[in-house]
């Protein structure tokens, strides 16, 4: 898991819009969250593994991306002018940019990932917070 988190952590970081880039560990979820906006913040699931003939497992997995901003979307909409909603919606050009680092992004130890969907989270505080989980599947060799 510790090269995958690298390797995640590394395509995120050449994100130029992202301040902060961390595993997620429940920063959002505090009264003064400890981040930079807009940040990335990221989970590692395996969802699936199975054995190989060899003991090796083949491991599917699901990384989500949460990208947070310090800004509501409230000027989108109608009792606005499109350049106010433009501005409000700059968030999701930074949003865009993380899809296109990870979308299809592969390598000799990991295959393609895969964006699943992407959702916005509803919160009662004045975070935005898009959340995309991507899949992936590799070998993980036993020590």
């Amino acid at each position: 898991m510790k090269k995958l988190f690298l390797k995640i952590r590394g395509l995120l970081m050449q994100v130029a819009d992202l301040k902060y880039v961390s595993w997620d560990l429940g920063q959002l979820e505090q009264e003064m969250p400890p981040v930079q906006y807009p940040c990335a913040l990221f989970t590692i699931a395996y969802v699936k593994c199975s054995d190989t003939q060899d003991g090796d497992q083949r491991v599917k997995a699901v990384i989500t991306i949460r990208i947070a901003f310090n800004t509501t979307m409230d000027r989108t909409s109608s009792n606005f002018s499109d350049h106010a909603a433009d501005i409000a919606l700059s968030c999701l050009d930074t949003v865009e940019s993380v899809y296109s680092k990870l979308q299809s992004y592969w390598d000799d130890e990991v295959e393609q990932l895969s964006r699943v969907s992407q959702t916005q989270e509803r919160r009662n505080d004045k975070l935005t917070v898009i959340a995309m989980p991507f899949e992936t599947e590799f070998d993980e060799v036993a020590s």
